[in-house]
């Protein structure tokens, strides 16, 4: 009787760990699926998008970083991101020192008023070119287009207010919206 009580306990310790690690994948979705990411280069260093952008134009790459402004025009949505290091989950590490911005360009209007500047993202986009530079106070800026295309190849990452305020690791991507008034669904 002891050895028919130890496997059903056995049994029922292996249930609960699937059940657990069901439903850690369910609070904690991968960032992208192994479809999205295949063809991607998701080893650059991300100094190595700013600096060699011409050798890599046309790759499809993975970057992360932090939102200094979203613009919109009529068609399209526009993001300068402060590029930073990956970390194994595809999270910027903003223990490290940015290394540029670049832009990331969507095929319609970012909701704004869902996205905080400093705001960690990760996205998928093609190497385009180097925007022509911008004045920007004292200097010019230059930035690489890498164009997302639409909102699915973009990962929000929750601010402390969004996890305070709800289920921490829960991503519900809150910017990916199109912005109000400016079309969409």
């Amino acid at each position: 009787m002891d050895r028919c009580f130890v496997r059903k306990c056995e049994w029922f310790a292996a249930f609960l760990l699937l059940v657990s690690l069901g439903a850690c994948a369910f609070l904690d979705p991968p960032v992208f699926t192994e479809k999205q990411l295949s063809g991607v280069v998701t080893n650059l260093d991300p100094s190595s998008i700013v600096r060699d952008y011409r050798e890599i134009a046309g790759e499809t790459v993975l970057v992360g970083g932090t939102i200094e402004e979203i613009r919109n025009t009529k068609d399209r949505g526009l993001m300068e991101i402060n590029l930073y290091p990956l970390n194994n989950d595809m999270r910027p590490e903003k223990s490290m020192a940015p290394s540029g911005l670049v832009l990331l360009r969507f095929d319609e209007p970012i909701n704004r008023f869902a996205l905080s500047s400093g705001q960690r993202v990760t996205a998928i986009g093609k190497v385009m070119a180097m925007r022509r530079p911008v004045p920007d106070g004292d200097h010019l800026l230059r930035l690489v287009v890498i164009d997302a295309g639409d909102f699915n190849h973009l990962h929000t990452w929750p601010t402390r207010e969004q996890q305070t305020g709800g289920m921490p690791g829960l991503n519900s991507n809150p910017g990916l919206m199109p912005a109000p008034g400016l079309g969409g669904h």
